[in-house]
């Protein structure tokens, strides 16, 4: 891998996570906060498909911001 005058290309940034393409070297670089983790480019578009089906599937698990205000009021004594 070559570290000197890569062309590296910022894919993504928010919140703390970023990631950077490094097209001379191939490699996606994934940076949570201080872990950075060096990826081929195939291994994050698994990941991202793998990311999508369990936030679908935990969208299905987990009650929408109103329903949770309505599920708080049924349990709210008077």
């Amino acid at each position: 891998m070559n570290q000197t005058g890569c062309e590296k290309i910022v894919l993504a940034d928010a919140m703390g996570l970023r990631l950077i393409y490094c097209r001379d070297c191939n490699v996606v670089e994934f940076e949570i906060g201080a872990v950075s983790l060096r990826l081929c480019p195939d291994v994050v578009q698994r990941m991202a498909n793998m990311l999508m089906k369990a936030s679908l599937k935990l969208d299905r698990l987990t009650p929408t911001s109103s329903e949770a205000h309505e599920l708080s009021e049924t349990h709210v004594m008077h």
